[in-house]
């Protein structure tokens, strides 16, 4: 599996890098622009995206940049914001 995770939580990262089976491909981008190009230089070798909460962007905007150039790309968004009307 391929993921790509966006977010700068690293105890986020480390649990889900924990969850991974062996031979999996990890990437960590900070930023949106960033997890874009990246996806762009490696076509449809990115299988699934996880996204946490960013701090220059909206979670929904993000999701919506991320489905308008990629959207048939798996995307699951986490947050680790404990008030619910903050949390998507």
């Amino acid at each position: 599996m391929n993921l790509l995770y966006i977010g700068g939580c690293d105890a986020l990262r480390m649990q889900i890098e924990k969850l991974l089976e062996q031979g999996s491909n990890f990437i960590q981008c900070a930023d949106v622009p960033a997890a874009l190009r990246h996806i762009g230089s490696v076509g449809q070798d990115t299988e699934i995206v996880v996204m946490s909460d960013l701090a220059q962007i909206d979670p929904l905007e993000a999701l919506v940049e991320l489905k308008k150039n990629y959207y048939s790309l798996p995307v699951i968004v986490l947050s680790e914001n404990r008030k619910s009307s903050l949390a998507i």
